[in-house]
């Protein structure tokens, strides 16, 4: 009986493991034109990008050099998984903004 409540909570463990994993990560992409993120200039260059969901929330830290931006986002699951890394940024006329964090191979999205 032992054995099996053992096994049991194994499984259990072993299956949350991949939503608990998708909760936290980091990535390094290049970021090909000027950008902005929670209100701040996000200029071009090569970003490590790290999140750490926390219930609801998701903070975000965009870090390049000298540049640090912290910024909150939402970590939503698309149908598909993305086929790369990506920031994707959305507007015009010099008021373009991070809209997306795209994870190479995952379904999660992180949305601003």
């Amino acid at each position: 009986m032992r054995k099996a409540m053992a096994f049991l909570v194994m499984a259990g463990v072993l299956a949350a493991a991949p939503a608990m994993a998708s909760g936290k990560g980091s990535i390094r992409v290049d970021v090909n034109s000027d950008t902005a993120v929670a209100g701040q200039k996000l200029p071009a260059g090569t970003y490590t990008i790290s999140w750490k969901s926390e219930g609801e929330a998701t903070k975000v830290v965009f870090k390049s050099g000298r540049t640090k931006i912290e910024a909150q986002a939402k970590l939503e699951q698309r149908e598909s998984a993305s086929a790369y890394d990506a920031v994707v940024s959305r507007g015009a006329n010099g008021s373009k903004a991070v809209a997306e964090v795209r994870v190479e191979g995952k379904k999660d999205v992180l949305v601003f």
